[in-house]
């Protein structure tokens, strides 16, 4: 993975619209997150998304050059509305290093409330740390 003084992390909201028919959102959002997968892999991106039902939160983490791509392609995805870039910033370490990818599904993952996804996904504080600790917690080992 990238050196750690080249290493970039973007976080954004943005609100999702994956399909019109109210019956293949799973599929679509299967396709969302595997496409996600092979282009961070692809560009040493790593990251998580969450995803509920509404809005997406994402951080990705590369060289900025990589993440810019990635976000640049986000951004005119036409499955993101109104995104919402809350923070941009050089980090030291990667706080998902094991994740091309990881998907957090709020309806699946116990360990996740609604009440913490509502106020992540709300964006109305626009607070990177909280999205941060919600996601590193979901991918630690139970």
């Amino acid at each position: 993975m990238a050196d750690s003084e080249d290493l970039f992390r973007l976080i954004y909201f943005s609100d999702g619209r994956l399909v019109s028919d109210p019956f293949a959102p799973l599929a679509a959002l299967q396709a969302l997150v595997g496409q996600a997968a092979r282009n961070n892999s692809r560009r040493r991106i790593t990251g998580a998304l969450l995803y509920d039902g509404e809005r997406f939160a994402q951080v990705l983490e590369g060289r900025r050059e990589d993440v810019d791509a990635v976000f640049h392609e986000i951004s005119h995805d036409p499955r993101h509305e109104r995104v919402t870039v809350i923070q941009r910033e050089s980090v030291r370490r990667r706080a998902f290093a094991r994740w091309t990818a990881l998907f957090v599904d709020p309806t699946l993952d116990r360990n996740v409330t609604l009440a913490q996804t509502e106020q992540v996904c709300s964006g109305e504080e626009d607070d990177p740390t909280a999205l941060l600790a919600l996601l590193s917690y979901c991918c630690s080992p139970a």
